[in-house]
């Protein structure tokens, strides 16, 4: 399943650097209302651990990790992408890729664990190089919020 929070406007890669966007609470308050997510789950760009944050408060084990090391405590740091098996128990992967990933990281979440929700932008639909996932992989549910999400922090290069 993937999970999707419309957003508009894009910045150049350049400008995003490592693509951090911190998630709303209420935005995995409403994925947890939404679905039903088993106690052990690993956020795998888990950034500042605002989606890890929501979910422990929830009664679920989670399992934080990063390319990145932020203000939050991890459980280890690596690169998604090199990583070729899920920690121990995780079977379900919850998280806010980097969107200029988002391809990459939806693949490779599939590959490691059998339920993967995240949380997108609405033009991840639009695109026909997707249709594998879309179509073939398993995607059983889109969940979209009516109300675009709002960030909580500025992004680096917004202006005051």
């Amino acid at each position: 399943m993937l999970s999707h929070a419309a957003q508009s406007g894009r910045h150049a890669n350049a400008d995003r650097g490592d693509d951090f966007y911190e998630t709303p609470p209420y935005a995995t308050s409403a994925l947890c209302v939404a679905e039903e997510l088993p106690h052990w789950i690993w956020e795998p760009s888990a950034g500042n651990g605002a989606i890890v944050r929501v979910l422990r408060d929830r009664g679920h084990a989670v399992v934080a990790s990063d390319i990145v090391v932020r203000e939050f405590e991890l459980h280890f740091v690596a690169d998604f992408f090199s990583l070729k098996k899920p920690p121990v128990d995780c079977t379900t992967i919850v998280s806010n890729p980097p969107y200029k990933d988002a391809d990459h990281f939806v693949r490779h979440a599939l590959d490691l664990v059998p339920h993967v929700h995240l949380l997108l932008r609405v033009a991840f639909l639009e695109s026909v190089r997707r249709t594998d996932v879309l179509e073939h992989r398993g995607l059983r549910t889109v969940r979209v919020f009516r109300n675009r999400l709002r960030t909580i922090t500025r992004r680096p290069w917004s202006t005051p």
